[in-house]
């Protein structure tokens, strides 16, 4: 998920894409 996050590009869109996928998960 790292390798997703990095994709994004960006410090807070990495924070932002771990929130959702947080959220996401139970």
């Amino acid at each position: 998920m790292k390798v997703i996050y990095h994709c994004h590009g960006g410090t807070h869109s990495s924070v932002t894409a771990a929130a959702i996928h947080l959220g996401m998960l139970p």
